[in-house]
């Protein structure tokens, strides 16, 4: 499992866009050398892998960066950059375990934005947030 969460994180962190969970799965594919059924027991394990690999790729890029905004701006970035994971199972749905972890990043550079405001630079915060979103 580790060998695969790595290859997603480093996918993430290298700028890889996974526009469909096919193209994920690809992935886990060579490393498995396994062909990944949806809707099976190792669709589940692709997902979960993917879920901890956008984990450790959020941890990357918000620790190696100064700037709270541009780590902010990161973390959309790979959000962006996921593929949907629609794998069910019986327990993930009476759990409603419906993750999306890189929120958890974003949570921490909220943290940091609103450490930024009440040191003063909250207007160049807002103006670069607003700048951003007129750019998407």
């Amino acid at each position: 499992m580790q060998q695969l969460v790595a290859a997603f994180a480093d996918s993430f962190v290298n700028g890889e866009r996974f526009a469909t969970i096919n193209s994920a799965r690809l992935l886990a594919e060579s490393i498995l050398n396994e062909k990944i059924t949806p809707g099976t027991p190792a669709a589940k394990f692709v997902d979960e892998a993917i879920e901890q690999g956008l984990i450790q790729a959020a941890r990357q890029l918000i620790g190696q960066s100064n700037d709270p905004i541009r780590a902010w701006e990161q973390c959309l970035d790979l959000y962006d950059r996921q593929p949907g994971l629609n794998t069910r199972t019986s327990t993930s749905v009476s759990q409603q375990a419906y993750p999306c972890f890189v929120t958890l990043g974003r949570r921490k550079i909220e943290i940091r934005v609103s450490q930024e405001y009440k040191n003063g630079r909250g207007e160049a915060i807002n103006n670069r947030l607003k700048l951003r979103k007129t750019q998407r």
